[in-house]
């Protein structure tokens, strides 16, 4: 998910998401947001866009094993 979203701001969308389900993994994205605050509210890792191929399979194969 992206930080900055039109409708819901992507810190809020953790907190809520979190809040709902705690063990779910997050990635999120971000052109020009705040990466630390992401992952202090408890989001798995931030990857900064441009996002390649190779970042976004490594963290979802990090991710992965977590859902079983």
């Amino acid at each position: 998910m992206d930080i900055r979203m039109p409708k819901l701001d992507g810190i809020i969308a953790v907190r809520i998401i979190k809040h709902i389900l705690p063990d779910m993994p997050i990635i999120m994205f971000t052109g020009q947001g705040d990466m630390i605050a992401s992952i202090r509210l408890g989001a798995f890792t931030c990857l900064l866009k441009p996002v390649y191929m190779p970042q976004l399979v490594d963290a979802l194969n990090q991710v992965v094993p977590k859902l079983s």
